[in-house]
């Protein structure tokens, strides 16, 4: 993530997500976080599969998985494009420079960028950089 969840909900998924296996939090995600597109955050906010809950046992195995990842990104053996904007506060743009550093991938970084950088204004530019790195794989 961005920033660390708080201990109390660390805490909370913990101990009561083994009691409640059903049990979820709020994940206080910021919307705004997503892009500098006004457009694309009422979009989401009006998509109605979309929810700000997470399961607590979901949340504790996707920081695990994260931990995980980041240990073992010298075993990655296969091309790999990362995309990050280092505005971004939903995830963590220092957590995909070391997997970038210790895996060898191509980490493509937009300056100022938000989450969702093809639904950034620059997002075309984005998709030509993407296309250009599959053609020079492939």
């Amino acid at each position: 993530p961005g920033l660390p969840p708080p201990r109390w909900k660390l805490l909370a998924a913990r101990s009561l997500g083994r009691l409640f296996p059903r049990m979820t939090l709020r994940t206080g995600l910021d919307t705004a976080g997503l892009s500098r597109d006004p457009a694309v955050e009422v979009a989401y906010r009006a998509d109605p599969l979309v929810h700000d809950r997470i399961g607590a046992r979901l949340a504790l195995e996707l920081l695990a998985l994260g931990e995980a990842v980041l240990s073992r990104a010298g075993a990655l053996t296969i091309p790999t494009l990362l995309l990050h904007g280092t505005a971004d506060p939903l995830t963590s743009f220092a957590a995909s420079r070391a997997f970038a550093a210790a895996s060898g991938c191509r980490l493509l970084v937009r300056q100022g960028g938000l989450h969702e950088l093809h639904n950034e204004p620059e997002g075309a530019q984005l998709l030509a950089q993407i296309t250009t790195w599959l053609d020079d794989v492939l």
